[in-house]
């Protein structure tokens, strides 16, 4: 029986299929790649079209190179959670319309897929702050 094991080796790297990553290979370390059921794909930007990459897959495979998990980002319309100091709950949600607000909590690394991602973030936060009023 055959069976197609390409999601396997994704979540082998901490990805799922059609996820976006980079590799380690300096020569291509700015160039996205995805797994597939079909094996890796990498993305052209000036043909704005996906190819399959025999190559990056074995070079994957057998250790050549790495795999560098992109940091999410929500697509226009999306749900994301941010932490929120000032509410009982420490995080809130918000739907990504690229307002300023939107790109300066995701520049500053405030912005997740889920809400516990959010919560735990601001607890860190406020322990920071009362470990500076506890020294202070």
């Amino acid at each position: 029986m055959r069976k197609n094991c390409m999601a396997e080796v994704a979540k082998m790297f901490g990805l799922e299929l059609e996820e976006h990553f980079h590799i380690t290979k300096k020569s291509y370390e700015n160039t996205v790649y995805k797994f597939t059921k079909d094996g890796v794909a990498f993305y052209d930007n000036k043909l704005r079209t996906w190819y399959e990459s025999v190559g990056a897959l074995a070079g994957i495979l057998t250790g050549e190179t790495g795999v560098v998990k992109l940091t999410w980002k929500p697509r226009k319309g999306e749900m994301y959670y941010f932490p929120d100091i000032g509410t009982s709950s420490l995080g809130s949600c918000l739907c990504w319309l690229g307002t300023e607000t939107d790109k300066n909590l995701y520049d500053r690394g405030f912005v997740f897929q889920t809400i516990e991602e959010a919560i735990a973030t601001a607890k860190r936060i406020l322990a920071i702050v009362q470990e500076g009023k506890n020294n202070g």
